[in-house]
């Protein structure tokens, strides 16, 4: 009777260690499963990198330069000028001598050609190429032209030729003497202002170099 007991005990030890040893295996394979030691992968780190500048914003300076171009010519400063002059042709007094004193009013346009900027990419942000302005136009006023102590030659008196000379007189006079300097100097300042206002709508506040060519 004692004998078969024993053996009895001893079958249910046994059985239980195997479900124990059971259990705990599960129990291993579950966690290698859960927690896998796995070698490094070679470029992970760089793939990430690259994804993700990716996804930062990149600068279009492509889309730029096509807005910049597409604002062709532009005016960007204007000079108001009134001038004086004398004008004589001739030198016999009363036959060949013709002339008469004259003033007049003339302004100048200066500005550059839009579709000559260039934008470039320049580490985080960009340069720009800037054509340095020119004198777009001097222009006299026909209306504004006064005439003083004319003086006409016996039978060649001709308003409407004295008017064209005067208009040429006074092209030429308002060539000479107004301030060119100035009005390109205020002609670059504000289209390098309006090109990064322009910029800056379109790709932000960003670093924004000019060079003047």
């Amino acid at each position: 009777m004692k004998n078969h007991n024993f053996r009895s005990n001893a079958v249910i030890i046994a059985a239980a260690i195997l479900v124990v040893l059971s259990v705990f295996g599960r129990i291993g394979s579950l966690s290698g499963r859960a927690n896998p030691v796995s070698a490094p992968v070679k470029g992970t780190v760089a793939q990430m990198v690259n994804a993700f500048e990716d996804k930062e914003p990149r600068i279009d300076v492509d889309h730029i330069n096509v807005k910049l171009q597409d604002m062709g010519e532009l005016t960007t400063a204007e000079l108001a000028y009134d001038g004086m002059l004398q004008y004589e042709k001739g030198n016999i007094p009363l036959i060949t001598k013709h002339g008469f004193l004259m003033t007049y009013s003339a302004y100048a346009r200066a500005g550059i050609d839009f579709s000559q900027v260039r934008v470039r990419l320049n580490g985080d942000g960009v340069k720009v190429i800037l054509p340095k302005s020119e004198v777009q136009l001097v222009y006299v006023d026909p209306e504004s032209i006064s005439f003083y102590d004319e003086s006409h030659a016996l039978f060649q008196g001709d308003e409407k030729e004295d008017l064209r000379t005067a208009l040429i007189e006074a092209e030429a006079d308002a060539n000479e003497h107004m301030d060119f300097d100035m009005v390109l100097s205020r002609a670059d300042s504000r289209a390098e202002q309006m090109i990064c206002d322009v910029i800056s709508e379109l790709a932000g506040d960003i670093d924004i170099v000019v060079e003047r060519r």
